[in-house]
């Protein structure tokens, strides 16, 4: 498995079930990608919703639990339990254009990136206050400039907070929270 699809969620049920809508559609082989949940000590039914979730388009989805200490610890957590080569994270609030996936994955074989960041973007549907708290956020690790990319061509979805690691370099590089 090439990519782990980390998610913290803490009492968000309802947008892991646009989540998941959205990432039903995303185009691509199922087998280079897992979405791995890492509930956050959550109370509003996500871990009996996500135990009976069955998808439609074979995605392979795990979740994971702790007790509630934070999205940092939740993210730390979800990385030493991913089965994928690299760490993608999104937060529960995003929605995935269909293409999403294979323009990371041509990305990294064309660029072998060791890191990147994408920025937020909002729907058109989005109200205006929505939209006007639409801003650019990349990672902040202090990799060469040649390592990183902005994915700027999904002007029409959410797209909240983005980073890819390859999974060797992430547990004495990174610390979240």
């Amino acid at each position: 498995m090439k990519y782990s699809i980390i998610i913290a969620v803490y009492n968000r049920l309802e947008e892991v079930k646009e989540l998941l809508e959205s990432a039903e559609k995303l185009e691509g082989d199922r087998r280079l990608f897992e979405l791995l949940f890492v509930d956050d000590g959550s109370k509003d039914g996500f871990k009996e919703f996500i135990e009976q979730y069955r998808s439609a388009s074979g995605l392979q989805i795990r979740a994971i639990y702790q007790q509630n200490q934070g999205p940092g610890a939740a993210r730390n957590y979800g990385m030493s339990k991913a089965q994928g080569e690299y760490f993608i994270f999104v937060d529960s609030d995003c929605m995935f254009p269909p293409q999403w996936l294979a323009e990371i994955e041509k990305a990294q074989n064309e660029h072998y990136y060791d890191a990147f960041g994408g920025p937020d973007t909002c729907h058109l549907s989005f109200s205006p206050l929505l939209k006007a708290i639409n801003y650019p956020e990349v990672s902040t690790w202090e990799y060469p400039e040649k390592y990183t990319t902005r994915l700027e061509t999904w002007e029409d979805y959410v797209m909240v907070r983005i980073w890819i690691i390859p999974c060797e370099y992430t547990m004495p590089v990174l610390k979240w929270g």
